[in-house]
């Protein structure tokens, strides 16, 4: 018999992410990189995800319509780090 996973789900912040994959699968690698060290080309994940090809792509859908509703409430996201840095 097959144990069921945790009820409870764990909660994990990012603000860096490496996506990668083969050919079943794409695997989600989730991190925390401090401002002062965004150049870094290192990251040292703390949460890997793999899921299917389909799956990874029902989640894509998701996360741009998530995204664009985000921006039509609240304006554009500024992605770019450098202008954030040189804020303070």
């Amino acid at each position: 018999m097959n144990k069921s996973p945790d009820p409870t789900p764990t909660m994990a912040y990012s603000n860096i992410s490496r996506v990668s994959t083969t050919p079943e699968e794409v695997v989600l690698e989730f991190g925390i990189r401090p401002l002062d060290q965004w150049e870094s080309p290192s990251l040292t994940p703390h949460t890997h995800i793999a899921m299917s090809l389909p799956a990874a792509k029902r989640l894509a859908i998701a996360l741009g319509r998530a995204l664009k509703d985000y921006e039509k409430a609240f304006g554009t996201i500024d992605t770019d780090v450098a202008r954030k840095r040189a804020q303070g």
